[in-house]
């Protein structure tokens, strides 16, 4: 099916009238009161205003003079989902509540929300919840939580906070309490961070589906050198479940099969300032009872989530590194002896990737997977296996309106054969670059143990072999994909897409690879030290972290960065005139831009405080 056939255009129409927006698509109409966020059915509605055309409701932002309505106005089709439309979201537009035009003191916040969606990768479906995992839905309550996140996981529900306004329950403490905005559901819809992709497997079977979805936790979310670690609380900075779902339909049945894996800082309290240094001190919180609070609340709640718990730990054991992972090993050994609950369901792995790996060695990975724990654990760990019925789902979904997810755990289709019982949750410094390399590879390890028990392979994945392949055609889909995943998740992180990509979209090191990864680091540089307080706020203005009514958010600007370099191509000038007599040859105009870099970078190291980019509520001067 083509795209232009998906977009048939903009199916939700706005009307912004003095005290209310009406809503209304194909088969609704709604009252959704600006005062009080309340919705209610209308049938005779005569509009006094045009209207606004869009694709879904964001949610509400607050700025410094009004609020405004933020909708979806651009999308790209990405596939589609159980029968289900996903979009990628391309642009924001947005509505004020009380005049016509978005008003001078509130263009910086529109701004910040345009930014935050350059760097992020926001993707939705107007059918089918994205924050739900298959092993999310085995625990999940059977009744809607509220209306439109109705059966959300809302860690991953980025829009949580800008959509409670119009999410909430009609006369909140009255006896009718519990009376919910029934309908909204069809105008607002929950947005993941981070990303969905597919592929088809029509290699194996015409019938068969990849599909990848990485979702970004959104507490302790941020930027690489800001935010770090872990809170006092358990949330982790850079958080992201990545689910891989085969979908093959045979005969009258989807079979389902889903493998977890997580990726997340190390779980400890730990902080990386920016320095205008490749790589910052790390400094360690000294109080182990504050690190083990943190940690043991993280890993029970995974545990909860996911049964079981292997962390793979991919830093140095040298410097800095080293010094962390002792601490990280040792809050694994104190709750295995002290939680008599869960003790048992934590298992840890510690495996020196740039070691093990140097010299491009990147198949020696296979020594994680032949470690005893990680061999084990590989056995006993399993995949969900989830059969529905693909014609009753279709009889269903032709009689009522109702979301996709809705008809799957109401009317009991999820019939689990099979449950994952642990799950592998990977960490380097960034979790990003050597995450995203072993990621794939356990990826590559359990897609290929599902193609051969659905009997569409006869290869059997090997601990001694990770680089098996795929049969042609689809093994480059594979490594694309998920590729694809870790430029998306490092994009938001880091500002730039994932380290180590060669290996991933190839299955080799190539000196290319390790060249274009010192340009990337070069940009990293250059982003996390003078870009990301900026990026920050807009990570936390998007995420209600930030009040423009309430905080004193810091103005950012580069313009300092940018004097420094005038200046210092000033003195470059006056030295290559001294240095040399000739005009402006090339040799010359080299030595002028080569002494402009180091007379730019020693004035900004040397008075790097007054450059750092901190974040508004990270560090206030």
């Amino acid at each position: 099916m083509e795209v232009k056939d998906i977009l048939v255009g903009k199916s939700i129409k706005i009307y912004s009238e003095r005290n209310q927006f009406i809503l209304e698509n194909d088969t609704l109409k709604l009252s959704l009161s600006k005062v009080d966020g309340t919705a209610v059915p209308v049938k005779d509605f005569k509009p006094q205003t045009s209207p606004y055309s869009c694709y879904g409701i964001v949610g509400c932002m607050e700025g410094k003079t009004q609020k405004y309505m933020v909708y979806i106005d651009e999308v790209d089709f990405i596939s589609k989902y159980l029968g289900a439309n996903v979009y990628k979201i391309k642009k924001f537009n947005y509505i004020p509540y009380d005049t016509d035009k978005i008003e001078p003191n509130d263009l910086m916040f529109i701004q910040m929300m345009n930014d935050f969606l350059e760097r992020n990768s926001l993707f939705y479906s107007d059918n089918l919840d994205l924050s739900m995992s298959f092993q999310y839905i085995r625990k999940c309550p059977s009744d809607p939580v509220s209306e439109i996140l109705r059966f959300s996981n809302e860690i991953y529900c980025w829009n949580r906070y800008l959509i409670n306004p119009y999410n909430r329950y009609f006369n909140e403490g009255l006896p009718n309490e519990g009376e919910k905005n029934e309908g909204m559901q069809y105008f607002a819809f929950p947005i993941i961070n981070g990303f969905f992709g597919t592929c088809k497997g029509n290699e194996y079977n015409d019938n068969v589906e990849l599909i990848l979805i990485a979702r970004k936790d959104i507490r302790r979310s941020g930027m690489r050198f800001l935010i770090r670690g872990s809170d006092t609380e358990g949330n982790i900075a850079n958080c992201v479940e990545i689910e891989e779902i085969l979908i093959y339909k045979e005969n009258d049945n989807y079979i389902v099969n889903s493998f977890v894996q997580m990726r997340g800082s190390i779980p400890l309290i730990w902080t990386q300032e920016p320095t205008v240094k490749l790589n910052p001190k790390i400094r360690v919180n000294q109080n182990f009872i504050e690190n083990y609070n943190a940690f043991s609340s993280h890993i029970n709640e995974l545990i909860g989530r996911y049964d079981s718990v292997h962390c793979i730990n991919l830093i140095d054991k040298k410097k800095d590194q080293l010094i962390i992972g002792k601490e990280y090993e040792k809050l694994v050994i104190e709750y295995k002896s002290k939680e008599l609950k869960n003790g048992g369901n934590l298992e840890f792995s510690w495996f020196d990737f740039h070691s093990e790996c140097k010299k491009m060695q990147y198949n020696n990975i296979k020594k994680l997977f032949l470690q005893e724990n990680v061999s084990r654990n590989l056995e006993n760990c399993k995949y969900n296996i989830i059969i529905i019925d693909s014609k009753k789902l279709d009889q269903i979904k032709r009689k009522q309106i109702s979301h996709y997810e809705e008809i799957l755990i109401k009317e009991d289709l999820l019939k689990y054969n099979q449950e994952q019982k642990v799950v592998f949750r990977t960490n380097c410094i960034d979790s990003l670059d050597r995450t995203n390399v072993v990621q794939s590879v356990f990826g590559r390890y359990f897609l290929l143990l599902i193609l051969k028990d659905l009997k569409l392979s006869d290869v059997t994945p090997s601990k001694e072999n990770i680089s098996l392949p795929f049969k042609e055609g689809f093994e480059n889909k594979f490594k694309n994909i998920w590729a694809d995943v870790g430029d998306h998740v490092s994009l938001a992180y880091s500002g730039t897409g994932a380290m180590k990509s060669d290996f991933v979209r190839t299955g080799k090191r190539t000196i290319f690879g390790a060249l274009n990864d010192g340009i990337l680091t070069t940009r990293r540089l250059f982003i996390n030290n003078f870009r990301d307080g900026y990026n920050q706020d807009c990570h936390d203005y998007f995420l209600g972290n930030l009040n423009p009514k309430k905080d004193n958010i810091k103005i950012h600007s580069l313009t300092n960065i940018y004097a420094v370099f005038v200046v210092s191509a000033v003195f470059a000038l006056q030295l290559t005139r001294i240095i040399t007599s000739g005009g402006f040859s090339f040799m010359n105009m080299l030595l002028f831009l080569i002494l402009t870099l180091i007379i730019g970078c020693t004035l900004i190291y040397s008075m790097k405080n007054q450059f750092i980019d901190y974040h508004s509520n990270h560090k206030k001067k």
